[in-house]
């Protein structure tokens, strides 16, 4: 039984995995082209940050209520409607109603498909470790991502919209299958009922309580938001930075999948990091690096070298994202699980939502290179703030 578990998230999360990737190549090119400008296209992604912001403790403790399944499928669901309604917009308020419909999707599936995965295996007995599971997720996920670019690249030669449309649709097939064969032979109904609200807020609170208490999920709450605030200029303006470059927009698939390749080995490192090294010490070089690394790309004005740098900050950023999913999951409480995911995103998306602001201006006063050097010293002088141990 743990073999099929396995399966079916990794079948799952790949797919997932996919269909969002089919807009990352065309997503800013596609808002440019409908009129937008750097401001205005970040300011359509703060609608959606402050969406998963607001939703994302709510729906989490949906998911330790209801149960993991149910809320997964309810995301396939409206992740589907977001997704369509994107490809029939045509103007700003059309975008942000899209944006909106999504990060409930999104919400809905942050922290309930690990909490499923996690605790199913729990049930089960099962003494593998964690890591190995997220490491090969990550080989898979960042695969999927790849063609999903690339994909959705040539699948917006015709029309930009269609990678949104077609994500729409295979996003309510997901959910049907998720409701085939997820179980959740674990999964008990609270016996204690104190009102549906009552029961959410309770469990809302307790785990915020914990987030907040514990120094460990401090810790690592802190330097997701110090990451998520500063690198939101560079998920939003590589595109228009490197596509004056190239031949093509399709183009930009192939850098989209460059992008996958580097988080993917970045996902292949953590093996040697897992239970070896202290999680303040891999924290401090992670961040050294990958400012250096975006720092060179901002300044360098050679479309190799600075793609290249560009492309090792991505390596960071893989292993950075593997090895928090690991070491998060192995050291919370499994009756809290869902809802603590939850609040580390709701943490990391508030801040991506100041990030995207911040940057959208940075970008339309200064340019994007300005911007990006920016955020690389942000990162180098914030990351070991972040670490000092509270009293």
């Amino acid at each position: 039984m743990p073999k099929r578990i396995i399966t079916i998230y990794l079948v799952v999360s790949a797919t997932a995995a996919l269909l969002m990737a089919l807009h990352a190549a065309v997503y800013v090119t596609f808002l440019m082209k409908s009129g937008l400008d750097l401001l205005q296209v970040s300011l359509v992604n703060l609608c959606y940050m402050l969406a998963v912001f607001l939703l994302e403790v709510p729906t989490g403790a949906v998911a330790d209520l209801c149960g993991r399944k149910i809320s997964f499928v309810f995301s396939g669901i409206v992740n589907g409607i977001g997704f369509f309604t994107y490809g029939l917009a045509k103007s700003f308020p059309g975008f942000i109603l899209a944006e909106i419909i999504i990060a409930l999707g999104s919400t809905l599936t942050s922290g309930a498909l690990n909490a499923w995965l996690v605790d199913s295996l729990h049930f089960y007995n099962w003494k593998g470790g964690l890591g190995q599971v997220f490491r090969f997720e990550g080989r898979i996920i960042n695969l999927a991502r790849l063609g999903g670019g690339i994909a959705g690249a040539y699948l917006g030669l015709g029309s930009l919209a269609t990678p949104f449309l077609v994500a729409g649709i295979g996003y309510w097939f997901l959910a049907l299958f998720s409701y085939v064969v997820m179980k959740e032979d674990y999964f008990q109904k609270r016996t204690k009922r104190i009102g549906l609200w009552e029961d959410l807020k309770q469990i809302a609170q307790e785990s915020i309580i914990y987030g907040l208490k514990d120094n460990f999920v401090f810790l690592i709450i802190s330097v997701a938001v110090v990451l998520a605030f500063s690198l939101q200029s560079l998920n939003m303006f590589w595109q228009p930075k490197f596509s004056s470059f190239l031949p093509g927009r399709q183009y930009l698939g192939y850098v989209w999948a460059g992008i996958v390749v580097c988080s993917l080995i970045g996902n292949e490192l953590v093996r040697f990091y897992i239970s070896k090294n202290s999680i303040k010490k891999v924290y401090l070089c992670l961040g050294l690096l990958m400012g250096i690394m975006i720092i060179c790309a901002a300044l360098i004005p050679y479309f190799v070298l600075s793609i290249s740098f560009f492309m090792g900050h991505e390596v960071f950023r893989g292993f950075y994202q593997t090895y928090t999913t690991t070491v998060l999951q192995e050291n919370i409480p499994n009756e809290k699980r869902a809802t603590i995911d939850s609040f580390v995103s709701m943490a990391r998306t508030g801040a991506a939502g100041l990030g995207l602001v911040a940057g959208g201006i940075l970008a339309k006063t200064l340019d994007i290179g300005p911007t990006w050097l920016i955020a690389g010293l942000m990162i180098i002088v914030l990351i070991p703030l972040a670490l000092i141990k509270r009293k």
